[in-house]
């Protein structure tokens, strides 16, 4: 309880650094993306531009993509991007309640495969998930093509779901996440 209340004195206290007329929920998703992202730097509106929370979000409250620590964004210029290349999608569900509950989880979980399967068409996600939502991953999958089969001269890339585990602890306050045995990308040399 003494965290529950220490939490919400520091969202008292950081809400005037934060866009104004955010209702309290919004200002928590705010809050939790800003503070993962801490070390990437992003003003408020790459953090507003990521939070795609609302209807048909697919389980979905904020998605960034980086390359290089560097969000992208539709400006990005990957002739810039320097080897080595890491990509890094955050995918964020911020509920501003006192109790765990499964559905949003479960939302996520079944909605993540399918939003990062390269053989999807993206009207056919669309037609499913709001489309800030399927922007955002597509251009996680977008940018796996370009730095992988441009960049890096390979014929293939391609995301594995085999072995994603997603492990919730079932209890009221307290969810874990485990992200094992997750391949990014599987890829062959051109002429291999």
């Amino acid at each position: 309880m003494s965290g529950l209340i220490l939490l919400e004195s520091i969202l008292e206290r950081l809400k005037p650094n934060y866009p104004a007329g955010l209702s309290d929920d919004d200002l928590f998703e705010f809050y939790c993306a800003d503070n993962v992202l801490v070390n990437y730097d992003l003003d408020h509106s790459e953090i507003e531009a990521g939070i795609v929370d609302g209807p048909r979000d697919a389980g979905i409250d904020a998605a960034y993509v980086f390359i290089n620590r560097r969000l992208l964004t539709d400006d990005f210029k990957f002739e810039s991007v320097k080897q080595p290349v890491d990509i890094e999608l955050f995918v964020f569900q911020a509920k501003n309640q006192d109790t765990f509950k499964e559905g949003p989880v479960d939302k996520l979980s079944s909605s993540l495969p399918l939003l990062l399967d390269p053989k999807q068409q993206r009207a056919t996600l669309e037609a499913l998930f709001k489309k800030r939502v399927v922007s955002i991953l597509q251009s996680f999958l977008d940018a796996m093509k370009e730095v992988f089969v441009s960049k890096c001269g390979l014929e293939a890339c391609s995301l594995c779901f085999d072995n994603l585990i997603w492990s919730v602890a079932k209890t009221s306050r307290f969810p874990s996440w485990e992200l094992s045995s997750f391949t990014i990308a599987r890829a062959t040399k051109k002429g291999s």
